[in-house]
């Protein structure tokens, strides 16, 4: 055997070896991962709950988590299409976080006929007409917001150990 052939190792088979692992994810699955659970809430009939803020919360971090920037330079139709498809993802998921404690903390204590009137499901009803309409500026404003949240989520919050290190033995 050569020195350059390469052996089959655990890693890699007589075809070649394995593709290197990557951290993209489909965008398009993690969209309708967020529509499927707001479809869930939505649909059904009830007040909002304490879940929704659950599954809201577990959604925007997965959001943000796998998000990638879209490219600075390059503005064309698939940029905007692709900004706008994430902040109305993520406006989604902040609105599922948001849900319960409006309709607890600010809408029934607004209107005190809700709780005790005949139509169970009033303030329900109210909240969710509230968020459709904020929707599509918070859709907006998340969308011209991308690239300075992305570069946020970027940061660096624990500094490297070797480069503290560093810092120090040059003082």
């Amino acid at each position: 055997m050569s020195k350059d052939a390469v052996r089959p190792t655990d890693a890699s088979d007589a075809r070649g070896p394995l593709p290197e692992p990557t951290d993209k994810v489909d965008p398009a699955a993690l969209g309708l991962a967020g529509v499927a659970a707001a479809v869930t809430f939505t649909a059904g009939p009830g007040d909002w709950g304490i879940l929704s803020l659950v599954i809201g919360l577990a959604l925007t971090f997965v959001l943000l988590g796998y998000h990638q920037a879209t490219p600075r330079r390059a503005v064309n139709i698939r940029v905007v299409v692709r900004r706008l498809a994430f902040a109305s993802f993520l406006a989604l998921s902040i609105e599922l976080c948001v849900a319960w404690p409006l309709q607890s903390w600010v809408i029934q204590p607004m209107d005190p006929s809700l709780v005790s009137g005949t139509d169970e499901h009033v303030a329900a009803g109210r909240t969710t007409e509230v968020l459709a309409c904020a929707w599509f500026p918070l859709t907006v404003a998340l969308a011209m917001l991308e690239r300075p949240l992305v570069r946020l989520l970027d940061l660096r919050v624990w500094p490297n150990r070797q480069i503290t290190r560093r810092k120090r033995d040059a003082i």
